[in-house]
């Protein structure tokens, strides 16, 4: 019995694509476009004594986005750096049940700084704040960081449920790899 929540359907697996691809196009891009700003700062700065004016506002504002952008793409494919003491000990329910724990908890924590920056985001919004030097809004990155983390709050949401259904089913559903878990 296959569960409730796998993504079998090819519609499903092709919006998981097209939103890793606009992820991973956003990191990169925004990557990129810190290391350019930050090649033509320094060099304007040591070779012609003229840095480039308010590279440091773009490039804490690019920042925010290679991060949060790149947030659900490793969410999705359980990438994220994490501690395995235990994890090669436990095996089957158990491992499943420590997995949907640490997922639910994954799934809180990421819905908890969705909200709270998207309160800071309409805060910002309402007050119209922008960067001091070029007088960039910053509300639309707020937003775009809020969506992001909510995102991200939803596909550990994702990995939760598959997780109960296995605890609790004792079924082994295979992974990202096609791993039994």
């Amino acid at each position: 019995m296959k569960p409730p929540l796998s993504s079998t359907g090819q519609g499903s697996s092709a919006i998981c694509r097209a939103a890793g691809l606009i992820a991973a196009f956003c990191a990169a891009v925004s990557l990129l476009s810190i290391m350019v700003l930050m090649l033509l700062d320094v060099s304007g700065r040591y070779l012609f004594n003229s840095p480039v004016p308010g590279a440091a506002e773009i490039i804490e504002l690019a920042m925010g986005i290679t991060v949060f952008s790149a947030l659900p793409l490793v969410t999705a494919r359980n990438e994220h750096i994490r501690l395995d003491y235990l994890s090669q000990a436990l095996h089957g329910r158990v491992q499943a049940f420590t997995n949907a724990i640490v997922g639910t908890i994954s799934t809180a924590g990421m819905g908890l700084l969705a909200w709270r920056i998207a309160e800071k985001a309409l805060t910002l919004q309402r007050y119209g704040d922008t960067t001091p030097f070029l007088r960039i809004p910053i509300s639309p990155i707020a937003w775009f960081i809020t969506v992001c983390a909510a995102a991200a709050a939803l596909i550990f949401l994702w990995h939760a449920l598959r997780f109960w259904y296995q605890a609790i089913a004792g079924a082994s559903h295979p992974d990202q790899e096609g791993h039994a878990s």
